[in-house]
This record gives structure tokens, C-alpha cells and sequence, in this order.
């Protein structure tokens, strides 16, 4: 927050300063003996009376001081205090007045009153910064007071603020926070950078715009707000007085656009339409009006909502770069053996429907998806001659085989984005019984990745021809399932997966085929 300039405190009050001095019996004065503010009698009376005449008073005590005046500039003071000597009388006053005076001021040795003089511009300097302290904390509350609402509205949206939360998700809550916190009716964001997701306008609230009016709100706001570089809002609070605006007068009485900016670059507007405030507070014919703290409310979620847009633009282009390689390789290894091509993404797709029959979340099922997708990723450090054999594999080809979930989890272990996955990479052989590899690991100490990709792997190899056997039917391997559950499979899971209709697996095997990219082809044709 950038505070606000605060008037610069004088170090030197002669009022002020006169008043502290008087307190303790000393009166201050210019260089020529006269007080700054009010004197005691005896300064007035005879002290000062004979300084001017004579430079001296018996029974008095001076001392000179130099002060800063906080102007870069230096002023000369007297200090004047009682000696404690009682002086004689003169023609100024009488023997009875200097006694009854003397005897209710303290008294000064020269040293002392000296220390005075010396202490006196650090004791004005400290009142002074402390003087300033004391404006600034006022200007702070001040401002304090002022920006609570867009302070609150930036946290609240800025915690809702991650790049993996979908778009049109965030989106609404930045649009209906902002309209609670503003009290307006409706909110919106447009976005005209091409670049970024979520195109279409983003409209929420009481106000109902049809496709056309959003349509001519959008090219309105392009037009008015592009062009602004210094001061790029639109703040109307009578939309019949502006031309350009009078045909939203019938339903919209207010507009406030501010624009969406990155890096020097107009990414689209965040809006608001009418404030919503009751009647009883402001009146039937003063609804409220759009104020410069309304913009610099909706300016500070902007900025989120800008920043949000493009990180979640940078977020899907590294997760689809990321994809995309990742699909290569399991396509690479698909190539390897024509047998299995596509095998990676149908274990996918069925590991994929059983964590959804088991209840879990569409995230979940999501990466379980993907370690199916990976789960096979290990044969690439195999012999080719041993994953094409035809016939049955040796001890030692077979031993070879087995290492493939080990030399895929060395693969992908490096990768921080699918570490979650890793464990059905490398336990997706194990056994219920505790008779699989690589660990020999049994029930539910096998990882739970592991025991879904167990059932969707088995199933899509028995569903698969070789060239030394015929696939099984959907409904045969189904019952292979049953018959194995509590010894190869998880009795749970393998019931789960025996429930899915037959029709929903012969979609996805389909659904497979048909969306099979013909980058697997070409791989195994230069295979």
C-alpha cells in the first residue's frame, strides 16, 4: 500500500515549546530577550525588563540555544530561569514581589540550564517525529478504513486462485464475490485474447442480457476500452446520457468496465451493471452510484483474473505437452508389438470405468486412466524378440518379461507431475494371493493403483487374439474375473467390474478403435 504524503511537523513550536518550558520554570525567548508565549511576573517583570537594559539580572540564569525550525534552517534562543539567588530589588519591582515569586520557581545553576540548551533541539526533534508518527497513523487508519473491502475481495478471490481449477468455475466465484462485495447486480468477464480459455462472455446476476445484447456489450467495451491507455475504465452512471449507450437504458442504468491486462497486453474487460442497494438507504431516486472506489475494487480482481487466465493458459499447454509426449512414448511402445497395439489405452479405459463403478472421484479416475495409460511403459528396455515370440517363452525370457514394471518405474520415476501413478506402473502384476511380481506383495498391501490395474490389464489381455490364442469373449472374461477373485484378483474390485454392462465395455473397445491415432500405425509399419 503506498501511503499518502503527510505535511512535514516543524521542529519548532514557539507556542508549544513556550508552554513545556513554563511548566518547569524556564521561559524562552528570541535573541533579544522577548518570550514566545506567556511569562511568568518575574520573567515579565523584572528578569527581562533588566536583560534587555543591562544584558544581566542578579538572581537570573541564561543560556543560549541552537535549534533546527525543520526547514533546513537554524534559529538562536534565550532560556531564562531563576538562579535561586533572590536579587535585589530594583526599580522593575519591590522586595515582597521577588520573594513571593521566587519561592514558586525552582531553581537553575548555569550548568544545568546549559544541559537544557544542549538537550532542548533532541527533545523538540523527538516531538516532532513523534508528532509526524502520529499524522501518518492517522493517514494509515485512514486508508486502512478505506481499502478493507478491496483487500478482503483480492484475498478472496486470490485464495480461490489455483491453475488446475476449471475456468468457468473460477470465473463465477470471482463475478459473484465481486457483486457481494460491491453490491452490484450483475457482474461479467469477456475475454478477447484468442490465445486464452473460456471465449465465450462470462455473465452473472439479475440482469438478463440475451445473446445479441452480450454480443453488442462486447463489441462496445472493445471499442471503448482498447483504445484507453492511461485511463482505461468506463465508469457511466446514466447510461441514457451517452449515445453510445442508451440502448441498455431500459434495462441497465450503470456500467463499470475495467480492463484485463498482462505484460502491456489487453486480455479482455471484467464488468459491473447497477448497483444493488435497497431503497430505504439511498432513496427511490438515488439508487447509489459507481464511485472511484467501486473501480479500484473491481481493477484489483482484474488483475487476479487476468493472471488466473494466463497461468491457466501456460498450465494446459504444459499439460498438454506433457500428454503428448507421454502418448508418443506408450505409442512407441505399442509399435514394439503389433499384437498390443492400442492395449495401453484400452487398460486405461477399462481401469478408468472400474474406479468410476467404485465410487471414486472424476480427478481420481482421471489418473488412474493415466497410470493404465503408462502402465506397460517398462517394455520399451525389452527385447523385441522376446515381446514377438509366438510360441511359449523360455525361464529366461520369461525372467526378462518380468522386469518390465521395474525399468518402467526407473522411466517415469523422474517425472514429478506422475509420481501419484507410479505405484500401478510398478505393481500392476502383483497378485491378491501374493504370488505376482515384482515384490510378491498380497492383498491390500498391494497399492490400490495396483489392484485396479490388475483387473483392467488381464481383462483387455484375455479380450486381445494372439497368434497362439483366440481372444476370449467379453462375457467369458468376465467369468475368468469371478473365478479368479481372492487368488489373482481383488475380491472387491473383481465384483465391481463384473457388474459393468458387457454393452458399456463393447463401447469402450470401440471408442478405442475409432479414436485410435495414426501415429500407432505408422509406428508399427516402421516396425
Amino acid at each position: 500500500m503506498r501511503m499518502t504524503p503527510q505535511p512535514s511537523v516543524d521542529l519548532f513550536d514557539p507556542a508549544w515549546t513556550a508552554e513545556r518550558l513554563r511548566e518547569v520554570g524556564v521561559c524562552i525567548t528570541d535573541r533579544r530577550w522577548t518570550p514566545f508565549g506567556a511569562a511568568d511576573d518575574f520573567y515579565l517583570r523584572y528578569a527581562l525588563p533588566t536583560l534587555k537594559s543591562q544584558g544581566v539580572a542578579p538572581g537570573v540564569t541564561t543560556a543560549i540555544a541552537e535549534i533546527e525550525t525543520g526547514r533546513r534552517q537554524r534559529r538562536t534562543v534565550g532560556l531564562v530561569a531563576f538562579s535561586g539567588t533572590m536579587p535585589s530589588p530594583t526599580n522593575y519591582c519591590n522586595i515582597h514581589d521577588l520573594a513571593a515569586w521566587s519561592a514558586t520557581l525552582p531553581a537553575y545553576s548555569q550548568a544545568a540550564l546549559d544541559r537544557l540548551a544542549i538537550n532542548l533541539p533532541s527533545f523538540l526533534g523527538t516531538r516532532s517525529r513523534l508528532a509526524e508518527a502520529r499524522q501518518e497513523l492517522d493517514a494509515l487508519s485512514s486508508q486502512l478504513a478505506d481499502t478493507y473491502e478491496e483487500l478482503s475481495l483480492v484475498y478472496q478471490i486470490g485464495s480461490n486462485m489455483t491453475v488446475n481449477s476449471p475456468t468457468a468455475s473460477f470465473l463465477r466465484a470471482a463475478c459473484d464475490t465481486t457483486a457481494t462485495v460491491m453490491e452490484v447486480k450483475t457482474t461479467g468477464v469477456i475475454v478477447w485474447d484468442e490465445r486464452l480459455p473460456q471465449r465465450a462472455p462470462q455473465i452473472f446476476g439479475k440482469i438478463p442480457l440475451s445473446e445479441p445484447e452480450i454480443n453488442r456489450l462486447d463489441a462496445l467495451l472493445r471499442q471503448m476500452i482498447e483504445p484507453l491507455r492511461d485511463e482505461a475504465s468506463v465508469l457511466v452512471n446514466e447510461t441514457s446520457q451517452v449515445p453510445q449507450l442508451a440502448w441498455m437504458s431500459p434495462k441497465v442504468t450503470q456500467l463499470l468496465a475495467v480492463p484485463m491486462r498482462r505484460h502491456g497486453k489487453t486480455l479482455g474487460c471484467m464488468f459491473a451493471l447497477d448497483k444493488d442497494v435497497p431503497p430505504e438507504i439511498f432513496g427511490t431516486f438515488n439508487r447509489g452510484v459507481f464511485t472511484s472506489m467501486d473501480r479500484k475494487l473491481i481493477e484489483g480482481v482484474a488483475v487476479h483474473v487476468a493472471m488466473f487466465l494466463e497461468n491457466r493458459k501456460l498450465f494446459q499447454d504444459s499439460e498438454s505437452l506433457m500428454m503428448g509426449l507421454l502418448h508418443s512414448l506408450v505409442a512407441a511402445v505399442d509399435a514394439k508389438d503389433a499384437y498390443t497395439c492400442g492395449h495401453s489405452v484400452r487398460v486405461g479405459l477399462f481401469a478408468k470405468c472400474l474406479a468410476q463403478a467404485a465410487g471414486y472421484d472424476q480427478k481420481f479416475a482421471e489418473r488412474v486412466y493415466f497410470a493404465g495409460l503408462m502402465h506397460d511403459v517398462g517394455k520399451i528396455g525389452i527385447d523385441d524378440a522376446v515381446l514377438r515370440k509366438a510360441g511359449r517363452l523360455t525361464e529366461e525370457e520369461f525372467a526378462q518379461i518380468r522386469r518390465h514394471p521395474e525399468i518402467g518405474y526407473r522411466i517415469l520415476e523422474g517425472v514429478p507431475q506422475i509420481r501419484d501413478i507410479l505405484p500401478g506402473v510398478l505393481y500392476h502384476h502383483e497378485k491378491f494371493d501374493g504370488r505376482g511380481y515384482p515384490e510378491g506383495l498380497a492383498a491390500e498391501r498391494i497399492p490400490l493403483l495396483g489392484r485396479i490395474l490388475c483387473i483392467a490389464d488381464s481383462f483387455d489381455a484375455m479380450t486381445s487374439s494372439r497368434t497362439y490364442r483366440t481372444a476370449m469373449s467379453v462375457e467369458d472374461a468376465m467369468g475368468e474375473i469371478q473365478k479368479c477373485r481372492g487368488s489373482h484378483f481383488d475380491p472387491h474390485f473383481a465384483d465391481l467390474f463384473s457388474s459393468i454392462p458387457t454393452h458399456q465395455i463393447r463401447e469402450l473397445v470401440a471408442t478405442e478403435r475409432q479414436n485410435r491415432l495414426p501415429d500407432f500405425r505408422l509406428l508399427q509399419q516402421a516396425a
